[in-house]
């Protein structure tokens, strides 16, 4: 869900000049994503991840386990708004590392 929405906001703020725009917009999504979390929280959800994405599973074990803790999802959620793993497939990631390669 986050990355097709993200997607859509990645490619209208793809300017440098909109960083402020895009930081916002993941953190919206998050806290939806971390919302979702606290309603549902089922550890089973994590086995419908393709266990090549190490980086996102980790996370949102991470999440399931620190659901008591608002620093430590404060935290997790910053994290998450600095990667591009947890916000995107990994072929929209690779290509986003050789953009920032070349600049």
């Amino acid at each position: 869900f986050c990355c097709l929405l993200f997607s859509i906001l990645d490619y209208e703020y793809a300017k440098s000049d909109n960083a402020h725009a895009v930081r916002e917009a993941k953190l919206f999504l998050i806290n939806i994503l971390i919302d979702l979390i606290k309603d549902y929280p089922i550890k089973g959800y994590l086995r419908q991840i393709d266990p090549v994405r190490t980086g996102i599973l980790i996370w949102l074990e991470n999440v399931l386990n620190s659901l008591d803790c608002d620093d430590a999802i404060a935290e997790l959620m910053e994290k998450a708004v600095c990667s591009d793993e947890i916000f995107y497939t990994p072929d929209i990631a690779k290509r986003r590392s050789k953009k920032k390669k070349r600049r």
